[in-house]
């Protein structure tokens, strides 16, 4: 049997539809109809005026009339829309851009949301027990201003940008378009008031852009020269001063230029980016890695020196074994931690020991938790493996809390929170809820590892992998100070139970090191 695959060609600078309404409400490209005029409801007839725009003419909504789009302008679960806003009034919930799957819900870019910003609000049967999503930018929409508003999504997790900074980003958006044809509009829903205002040059991507391809398509457009440098300049392929998995080496770059690679060492590091580590034992190894960026026939290159890790765990930044009955790293590179309250601004009292899975164990009875030293994670790469042993499971309390600030945190929480008690790694206020797929039990030890390897998340419990996921916020690498700290945060209950064997990294690591680890320390 002989089956034919059709590949889609790449689409320049990954554009599908431009809507630029210079006299027209045509799609530029002729991917899709022309969007139609309508009243103040997405049913009905109405007249749509065309004035000066921020580029060429405008679209003039005046609070009776929109515009709607062609029925599933967005398929897919990676897009982008962009959008030039210039408000003439705001009232709360009225849409700038809406899309509507029926009783399976909605989403809505408004220029004024319950909280006085520009937002993504959705509200979708898709979503489970909370169908509410508030993707919150914080920032007001300005009167009478031209302000470019896009927003990308990437398998459900969200950023908005503003004038081509991002200034939100969270996850759990559903999937409402891939199965679902919407019915989308500009400027009217079924049910708030009409947008009163001009919108200008809206753009949709078939994938999530970067702030950069943001601001250099659509804020300030770029020449094709200027591109090229930029998308070399955009191209990362992440932390490479200690890799141990694939790396992402797409045929594909920013604003959908082609990528060709050569290898210095093809055994260690291959064209498509798979990764043969050095025996353990070896020395890491050194490859040179060449991207020639080729946009609208002109092309450059750029390198990457990359390290390429042997095999064998890493050495920690910090090892807590608590066996001396105190708090004192093991590795004797950072200082020791210091007891806090019950959450980490209060002052703190006493630290117990007791009998642990490998010799001495942390004894914590809610009233206390351990300050750990600073900076021990710098950036968007790191491990931390812990074994403990709940007394009691309380949602939001954790094991191992880090933060930049009471606004960017991550937790390991044995406990989970309010929507389910497995075990999770949680992060905010860019939220992200990493569930693992077990509920544990008190009174029994446990074995958890939390790897970040360049926001590719992943959990082991007991030495198997309970979630893997992808967009896990990047906590550290902006903060100029990081901390850590054992057993509690800012708000909630400190933890009630023993803990052991603290190893931070400040690498990723595989699923062989986590096993390793588990079979080292686990009883017999």
């Amino acid at each position: 049997q002989t089956y034919t695959i059709v590949i889609p060609a790449q689409v320049l600078f990954n554009r599908i539809a431009p809507y630029s309404f210079d006299g027209n409400f045509a799609d530029e490209l002729g991917n899709y109809t022309v969007a139609t005029e309508t009243g103040m409801r997405p049913d009905t007839s109405g007249t749509v005026n065309f004035v000066e725009g921020q580029m060429g003419q405008a679209a003039m909504l005046d609070g009776t009339n929109g515009l709607r789009l062609p029925n599933g302008f967005i398929n897919s679960y990676n897009y982008t829309v962009s959008m030039w806003l210039n408000a003439q009034s705001l009232n709360i919930f009225t849409p700038a851009f809406f899309g509507d799957v029926g009783e399976n819900g909605w989403m809505s870019l408004v220029p004024q949301s319950w909280d006085g910003n520009i937002m993504l609000w959705s509200n979708s049967v898709l979503k489970g027990s909370n169908p509410w999503f508030d993707g919150i930018s914080g920032v007001p929409m300005q009167l009478d201003t031209w302000t470019h508003v896009a927003f990308s999504v990437s398998n459900g997790f969200v950023r908005i940008y503003i004038d081509g900074e991002l200034a939100g980003e969270t996850n759990g958006l559903p999937d409402m378009f891939t199965d679902y044809e919407g019915v989308f509009t500009l400027g009217v829903n079924p049910f708030d008031v009409p947008f009163n205002g001009m919108i200008d040059e809206v753009k949709l991507y078939d994938t999530a852009l970067t702030a950069g391809e943001i601001k250099n398509l659509d804020v300030t457009p770029l020449s094709t020269a200027e591109l090229l440098a930029s998308a070399a300049d955009l191209l990362g392929l992440g932390d490479l001063s200690a890799v141990v998995a694939d790396l992402n080496m797409r045929p594909t770059g920013p604003y959908a230029s082609a990528i060709s690679w050569t290898s210095s060492n093809p055994e260690v590091i291959s064209t498509k980016g798979e990764v043969t580590r050095p025996a353990n034992g070896e020395d890491d190894a050194l490859v040179v890695l060449t991207a020639t960026i080729t946009l609208e026939g002109e092309s450059l290159t750029k390198t990457f020196e990359v390290n390429v890790r042997a095999l064998g765990l890493p050495d920690p930044v910090v090892h807590y074994s608590f066996d001396n009955d105190d708090l004192s790293d093991a590795t004797g590179q950072q200082s020791s931690g210091i007891p806090t309250g019950a959450t980490i601004d209060q002052a703190g009292g006493e630290a117990a020991f007791t009998d642990g899975i490998v010799g001495r164990a942390l004894d914590m009875d809610g009233s206390y938790g351990v300050q750990l030293a600073t900076d021990l994670i710098k950036d968007n790469s790191y491990a931390i493996s812990v074994w403990f042993n709940a007394a009691s499971l309380a949602n939001y309390t954790p094991v191992v809390f880090g933060y930049a600030n009471a606004d960017s945190w991550i937790s390991m929480i044995p406990g989970g929170h309010h929507a389910s008690t497995n075990a999770m790694v949680w992060s905010g206020t860019a939220w992200y809820d990493a569930f693992t797929d077990q509920a544990l039990e008190t009174g029994t030890w446990y074995h958890m590892v939390m790897v970040n390897n360049q926001g590719d998340m992943s959990i082991y419990i007991n030495g198997e992998e309970g979630f893997a996921g992808q967009n896990f916020p990047d906590v550290f690498t902006p903060a100029p100070v990081t901390s850590f700290t054992v057993g509690a945060n800012f708000w909630d209950a400190a933890f009630n139970g023993q803990i052991d064997e603290l190893y931070i990294f400040d690498d990723a690591l595989t699923a062989t090191d986590v096993t390793q680890i588990y079979n080292s320390q686990r009883p017999e």
